[in-house]
């Protein structure tokens, strides 16, 4: 899993969500209201630092799930992508 620099800045900051890194997890844990997704998915394909963080935080989820599937016996269904998450993965 790619380690974040929390401390580096969105290259266009006029562009990107006012934290992207609290979007990009809104979004890949689906808590962000529809209009906000839909608005973070059309900026995401043109922005390289948001998919990054996008990136880590489907790995960090599905880490998370994968260590409680271990400790659960294999309970733990996996993290359900969405488009934009899954072609940033594959």
């Amino acid at each position: 899993m790619e380690i974040l620099d929390q401390d580096a800045a969105c290259p266009s900051p006029s562009n990107c969500p006012s934290d992207p890194d609290e979007t990009a997890e809104g979004y890949v844990m689906r808590n962000l209201a529809p209009q906000e997704a839909e608005s973070f998915l059309l900026h995401l394909d043109g922005c390289e630092y948001c998919q990054r963080r996008v990136a880590f935080h489907v790995e960090y989820v599905q880490a998370v799930r994968d260590a409680a599937a271990s400790h659960a016996g294999g309970g733990v269904l996996p993290l359900k992508k969405r488009s934009a998450a899954a072609s940033l993965t594959a």
